[in-house]
């Protein structure tokens, strides 16, 4: 069953974020007509990619709503071209089902909060570098979460395309019920898992959200090593 859209965004360079911004203007009325609400809408501020194809700006997740009848609407089809316009072609947009879901605004509508995409981040700097390819990878998640505010939340966001499913699933397992229930405030709020890939998009298996209170309690709550999660890592890893 198709539940969700998922949206992963690379902006064109230099007027790709305008140009969706203007599509995003011209489409909401006809988007809340039929039923298409944001559920999740996340600007990526630090990242830690295997791939270059996977570097996104943001990340999008809306329910499927009367998705059909949308596309026959003339305000979709005159909106549709700014999109178009605006994105690169390696941006993702595809059809997802969820085994957990959380619609991030409806406590807070006002609020759009930052992200970090794919997970990363010495002892704790040990830790981090098995999540990141790259010395500039690892700089860039470190400095971003050590500098996050006591009261700024943090979305980690893993696209993963599973070697060893099982060994994910164990540290995943691990991170959800022995971890994160020892964080105030942090929890899983998406669990996605494709059920259509359009064209030539980049291939994923599944999309893993997790919300933290802020960066430093990611650091020092996750990454310790007396906690287990190295070894978890190692599995994640492999």
């Amino acid at each position: 069953k198709t539940d969700l859209f998922f949206h992963a965004i690379k902006f064109k360079s230099p007027n790709g974020r305008a140009n969706v911004a203007k599509f995003d203007e011209l489409t909401e009325d006809v988007k809340n007509a039929n039923k298409i609400y944001t559920q999740a809408w996340l600007d990526i501020q630090a990242s830690c990619v295997s791939d270059d194809s996977y570097e996104y700006d943001q990340i999008r997740i809306e329910t499927l709503g009367d998705y059909a009848v949308l596309l026959t609407e003339e305000d979709w089809t005159e909106g549709s071209q700014f999109r178009v316009d605006g994105v690169e072609p390696n941006s993702i947009s595809e059809f997802a089902s969820y085994k957990v879901s959380t619609n991030l605004y409806q406590n807070t509508p006002s609020i759009v909060p930052v992200a970090s995409v794919e997970e990363s981040l010495a002892d704790e700097s040990k830790l981090l570098s098995k999540l990141c390819s790259t010395s500039n990878d690892f700089n860039q998640m470190q400095n971003f979460l050590e500098s996050g505010s006591s009261d700024s939340e943090v979305y980690m966001i893993e696209m993963l395309k599973f070697q060893n499913e099982q060994l994910y699933r164990e540290y995943m397992d691990y991170l959800v019920d022995d971890i994160l229930p020892k964080i105030d405030g942090a929890e899983l709020v998406f669990r996605l898992a494709r059920t259509y890939q359009f064209n030539d998009e980049p291939d994923w298996d599944e999309v893993m959200i997790i919300k933290y209170p802020n960066g430093p309690s990611y650091l020092e709550k996750v990454l310790e090593q007396d906690n287990g999660i190295g070894e978890m890592l190692e599995r994640r890893n492999a």
